[in-house]
Formats: C-alpha cells, sequence, structure tokens
C-alpha cells in the first residue's frame, strides 16, 4: 500500500493515546504504591496500605494493556503492520481463566474478610474477579465473529481505557456539579431557612475530621428522606445512563470510513464496552475491604455484562448507519441502552440504599429489586447470545 498522511494518521493517532494512557497509568502505579508504602511503614495500618496497593495494581494493568497498541502501531508506523495477535491461542488461555475463577472468589472473599498482611494479598483477587468475567463475556459475544486486526482491536481498547473513562468523569462532575449549584441557589432564594441548614451542614462535615461514623450520622437525617432517593435515582438513573452509553462508544465515531459490517460494529462495541467496565469496575473493587467483597465482585459481572451488550448495541447500529444512513435506527438504539443501564442502575441503587430509606413504597421495591437484578442479568445474557448466534447467521449468508 502506498504511503500517505490520510493512511498513517490514525495510526499516529493511536500510538499517541496509547502512549499517553501507558505514561498516565504508570505514573499513577508508582504514586499510588509510594502512598501504600509510606501508610505501612509509617503507621502500619494495613487497610489504608492494601487500598492503595489495590489501586496501584488497578493502575499497573491499565499501563499494561496499553502495551500491544503501542507495539503494533510502531510496527504499522515501520511498514511492517501484524496480523498475528500476541495471546497466542486465546481459548486455551481462557479455559485455564475460566477454572482459575472459582478460587479467586474463594481467596478474595476470604482475604477480604481478615486483618493485617492478608489484607495486602487481595488486590490481585481484584483483577481475577474483574478481568476473567469480562474476558468471558466478551468472548461469548464475539465467537466466530470477525474482529478485525490485532492492531485495531487493541486500539480500540486502548482508547476507550484511556480516553473515554477520563471524558465521562469530566463530563458527569461538570453537569451534576452545574445541577447541584442550580439547585442549591433556587432553594436559597425560594426556600425560607435553607441557608441556616445549608450552613448546619457545612460545619458539621467540617468538623467531622473526615471519620465515616461522623459523616454518616451528619448525613443520615438527610438520607432518610424520600426526597433524597429519588434526587440519586435521577442521577443514577438519568444522567449518568445519558451520559456514559453516548461516550462509551466514542472511538467508533471517528470509523465511519472504516465501512464495519454490522457484525464488525458490534464486536468493536462490545470492546468499548468491556474497556470501560474493566475501568469501572477496577476501581470500584478497591473500596472493598470487608466482607461484602464476594457480593461487590458478583455485581460488578453483572455490570460488565450491562457495559457490553450495550456498547455492542451501540457499535451494531453505528455500523449499519454508516452503511445505509438510517438515524433514526441509531437513536432507537442508543434509547434502548439508555432503558437498559438507567433500568439497572435504579436497581441495584434501590437493592443497596433503599432498605436505609424510611418509607414504605422505597423499602417495598427494595424487596423486590434483588429479582429483578436476576431477571435483568438473565435477559442480557440472552442477548448477548442471541445477537452473536443472529450475526453469525448474517454473515455466513
Amino acid at each position: 500500500m502506498q504511503w500517505s498522511w490520510k493512511n498513517t494518521l490514525p495510526t499516529i493517532a493511536q500510538f499517541i493515546i496509547s502512549l499517553c494512557g501507558f505514561v498516565l497509568y504508570g505514573t499513577g502505579f508508582l504514586l499510588m504504591l509510594a502512598i501504600g508504602i509510606f501508610y505501612m511503614v509509617s503507621s502500619k495500618d494495613f487497610s489504608q496500605t492494601a487500598s492503595f496497593l489495590a489501586m496501584a495494581w488497578t493502575a499497573a494493568t491499565a499501563a499494561v494493556l496499553n502495551l500491544p497498541s503501542i507495539i503494533y502501531a510502531i510496527l504499522r508506523l515501520l511498514g511492517r503492520p501484524q496480523e498475528k495477535n500476541f495471546v497466542g491461542d486465546h481459548h486455551r488461555l481462557l479455559m485455564m481463566m475460566l477454572a482459575i475463577l472459582p478460587l479467586a472468589l474463594l481467596a478474595g472473599a476470604t482475604l477480604s474478610s481478615g486483618k493485617g498482611n492478608a489484607l495486602l494479598l487481595i488486590s490481585p483477587m481484584h483483577l481475577l474477579a474483574v478481568i476473567i468475567p469480562l474476558w468471558i463475556i466478551l468472548d461469548l459475544g464475539s465467537r466466530h465473529l470477525k474482529t478485525g486486526s490485532p492492531q485495531f482491536t487493541w486500539g480500540l481498547l486502548s482508547v476507550s481505557l484511556t480516553v473515554v473513562p477520563l471524558t465521562a468523569i469530566l463530563v458527569e462532575l461538570f453537569i451534576l456539579s452545574g445541577v447541584m449549584i442550580s439547585a442549591v441557589a433556587w432553594m436559597v432564594y425560594n426556600v425560607p431557612g435553607i441557608s441556616d441548614v445549608l450552613n448546619r451542614l457545612q460545619m458539621r462535615l467540617a468538623y467531622s475530621s473526615l471519620n465515616p461514623e461522623v459523616i454518616w450520622r451528619v448525613v443520615q437525617l438527610y438520607v432518610n428522606n424520600p426526597l433524597t432517593m429519588y434526587m440519586v435515582l435521577a442521577v443514577f438513573s438519568g444522567f449518568v445512563p445519558l451520559i456514559e452509553e453516548l461516550l462509551k462508544p466514542v472511538a467508533l465515531w471517528f470509523l465511519v470510513n472504516r465501512r464495519m459490517t454490522p457484525a464488525e460494529g458490534w464486536v468493536a462495541g462490545m470492546i468499548c464496552g468491556a474497556a470501560f467496565a474493566l475501568f469501572e469496575s477496577m476501581n470500584a473493587m478497591t473500596s472493598s475491604m470487608n466482607s461484602a467483597w464476594m457480593v461487590l465482585a458478583l455485581g460488578r459481572m453483572g455490570t460488565g455484562l450491562l457495559h457490553i451488550v450495550t456498547s455492542g448495541f451501540m457499535g451494531w447500529a453505528l455500523a449499519a448507519t454508516f452503511e445505509d444512513g438510517r438515524y433514526l435506527r441509531l437513536l432507537k438504539t442508543y434509547l434502548l441502552s439508555v432503558f437498559l443501564h438507567a433500568l439497572w442502575n435504579g436497581l441495584t441503587v434501590i437493592l443497596s440504599v433503599g432498605p436505609l430509606v424510611q418509607n414504605d413504597f422505597i423499602q417495598s421495591l427494595g424487596l423486590i429489586a434483588p429479582l429483578g437484578v436476576i431477571i435483568l442479568f438473565i435477559n442480557l445474557f440472552v442477548i448477548l447470545l442471541h445477537n452473536n448466534r443472529v450475526l453469525k447467521r448474517q454473515a455466513a449468508a
């Protein structure tokens, strides 16, 4: 193929983004590792040490996952593109990981319930409990479908792991901060006495010394208010799905000229969703150093399935729309993805926070939320297998 800037610029962009991701996460690894060692040496606080070491492992994993994209991009720029994946026979490796998963879950549950040095060994269990299920789900959804070149798939993973989560966090913080500031300003001007209430809350939080028990006693009165619960649901089942389902497949918007088939779009979207779920779940697991570890690990499997399926839908719709220009289908698919995401978030919020709210209706929802989560998980899994089967049949036709 004759060299041209048009063909080379995407590879240069991939190299720069992946290198930035490697440096960013590598720096985070060194920083978290240093802080963790400092806590271990200075205070013997194994709980804090374990949290920072878990964040160090998370950053190191993300840094390593950027390396294949860097290598493939360099080889392409040198005129030696590689079509062979470094992973090799990934199905055999996946079977090995599947056998390891129950042991990792058991070890993680045991270590998280312990104290002292035991907590320092839990970080690898975090990673195994997150990465293996995501890999299995991604493999089931993409089995026997064309996945693109290794450079493309690793580059997509790198961009989705580096750019998308950070962008989503910034956008969510910006929008939610604006909403909160507007809401507080409206209450100050329209609700008598609200300024005194906010000032007392601010002072009590300032004197809490960041003690979780003190902070909980301060905010418990507001948590028990059903209005607070409805606001939390509005955020996690409203704003968050709208933003994340738009941003997760953002890398695919720049591939309009690639002319992907719907099956390739489905696989590419799933990779985007898996990368986002990997970032989100690894960070969530670092906060679990207690007996709830197993529950959180199982819950993150469901969240990973959700992100992979909804992003797969978006990837399929984007590829099909780039081909025939039917943007109404893309809008319907986006709304479907948002609905599934909102339903999952709403059920999990009610399941985890609902029992704390002194409201009969919300507590009644809390009783059926576990069944709702299970039914939604089963439906997402069925959708994953069904879409894979339909797309294989279409590709063979």
